[in-house]
């Protein structure tokens, strides 16, 4: 990669290496990431149970996906009722879903630690992330949320 002569040749190896380790230090990811279009159509095609681990007070905002089951990410016994959803659910993907995606990475992070195979992040989330303007411009189905 050739840089701009303005930068010394010792702050470009510093880069380098830096770079390096910091992609060397990342863990893998070995759940599946897609956006909400593709989330929408598994779900329809019963290979995807979609998740919504956001508040409730976002859910009473926005409404939620048709189906999603709604768990707030930290309530009491949060990862023990996904691990529960997970072996209700054999052979189906664990779909999770918050605002903008980060929430539901750290879930997918977490949930892949404990074991589970089946974990997909719904990368662009209900408003959109950095790839994707999300489920809700995306203009897919929404329902009231009732509690």
């Amino acid at each position: 990669m050739m840089f701009p002569r303005r930068f010394p040749a010792r702050v470009i190896g510093s880069l380098a290496i830096f770079g390096a380790l910091a992609v060397g230090s990342m863990p893998a990811l070995a759940f599946e990431r897609m956006m909400s279009r593709e989330a929408w159509a598994a779900m329809q095609e019963n290979r995807l149970i979609l998740v919504d681990v956001r508040r409730q007070s976002e859910w009473k905002q926005t409404g939620v996906a048709p189906g999603a089951i709604t768990l707030t990410m930290g309530s009491d016994g949060f990862y023990e009722r996904l691990e529960a959803i997970a072996a209700e659910n054999p052979g189906k993907a664990i779909g999770l879903i918050c605002a903008a995606g980060g929430r539901s990475t750290a879930v997918a992070r977490e949930l892949e630690a404990r074991g589970l195979k089946q974990v997909v992040d719904v990368d662009d989330g209900m408003l959109g992330g950095l790839r994707s303007t999300g489920w809700i411009e995306a203009g897919l189905p929404r329902v009231p949320w009732v509690e």
